[in-house]
């Protein structure tokens, strides 16, 4: 006979087990929301709850490059409700407090240990040590991203918690994110967290013909411009549905109309690349994509790695119809510098 053991947790247990679960599930949404690395009126940190849970910051840490939990203990901070900031920053709380006119928000001061330099990093961990977010920053480092001295970095939406310093922006009074200017100058809005969303990636540019649906086939890229972090997509939407199609690529212009007697127009020139070999058809509700290797972009001698700086240029080739007659054509292109 075997014998069969069941254990079944107290309702208080499973209560436990349960506020563990949404507490952790709270933590990996308090993230770096803004930062200035130097200030007239002192470095800062932003550090907003975007869960819709409380969030206790008994034991949480932060540092700066080195990345050792526990340099800088945020227990103080308490508990912070959702949508709640709390900031850090090299100065005494009071002055900082005073200086950009501050309500009812906590201000953790005097961070001498983990202070930042123009080049560094901001990595926040949990009571356990481990690490719920990081950003790393400076335009020495990360050639044309933002440098956020005496003017705060701001992050978008989709550029929260991603560690990806590209999609940062660099505030100005008055801006979406209700940025002011502080005592001594410094521009910023310390405390006050709005959700911005960020803009898209690239942007369109030359003429289009319209498919049988009637719509322009619009080309549109999402992801990152980070040839670093490499995780860029571009998607084509607006086609016939079914329509098979494939993507091209250039890092030149042209605007060739009704080449080789298609429909539309042919807006990249010198060498084309063609993704052929990933054609595909689009989706019943008119759409396709591909994921692009930033190290390896389609060309006609071979994949070729994108350098920073350089513009690259996508359309996507496709079949249509008029009047019931085979034809090709082309989507809106897009354009994009990369970094």
């Amino acid at each position: 006979m075997t014998l069969s053991l069941r254990f079944t947790p107290a309702p208080a247990v499973l209560s436990f087990i349960a506020f563990s679960a949404l507490a952790a599930q709270a933590s990996g949404q308090v993230q770096i929301t803004e930062y200035m690395y130097s200030g007239l009126d002192g470095e800062f940190i932003e550090l907003t709850n975007l869960s819709s849970l409380p969030v206790d910051l008994e034991d949480w840490s932060i540092d700066d490059k080195s990345a050792i939990a526990g340099t800088y203990d945020l227990s103080l901070a308490g508990i912070i409700d959702p949508g709640e900031s709390i900031l850090v920053t090299d100065r005494v709380a009071a002055n900082f407090v005073a200086s950009w006119s501050l309500g009812a928000v906590t201000v953790l001061g005097g961070n001498a240990i983990s202070s930042l330099g123009r080049n560094d990093e901001i990595h926040l961990f949990d009571a356990a040590g481990a690490t719920v977010d990081v950003l790393a920053y400076g335009d020495e480092d990360f050639p044309g991203s933002i440098r956020a001295r005496e003017v705060s970095g701001q992050g978008c939406d989709a550029g929260l918690g991603v560690n990806d310093i590209y999609r940062w922006t660099l505030a100005a009074e008055g801006d979406a994110w209700g940025s002011t200017t502080s005592v001594n100058g410094d521009v910023g809005s310390p405390g006050v967290f709005i959700a911005v969303v960020c803009p898209p990636v690239g942007e369109s540019y030359c003429v289009a013909a319209a498919n049988q649906t009637g719509q322009v086939a619009m080309t549109s890229l999402d992801g990152s411009p980070s040839i670093l972090r490499n995780e860029l997509e571009v998607r084509c939407n607006a086609l016939p549905g079914g329509a098979v199609g494939y993507f091209l690529t250039s890092t030149t212009i042209d605007q060739i109309v009704n080449p080789g007697n298609a429909v539309g127009t042919l807006c990249l020139g010198g060498s084309i690349g063609r993704y052929s070999a990933s054609a595909q058809a689009a989706s019943s509700s008119g759409e396709m994509s591909l994921a692009l290797d930033l190290a390896g972009l389609s060309q006609p001698t071979g994949p070729v790695a994108a350098m920073s700086g350089e513009t690259w240029h996508f359309q996507c080739w496709y079949r249509d119809a008029v009047l019931g007659f085979p034809v090709s054509n082309f989507s809106l292109p897009v354009q994009v510098t990369l970094y």
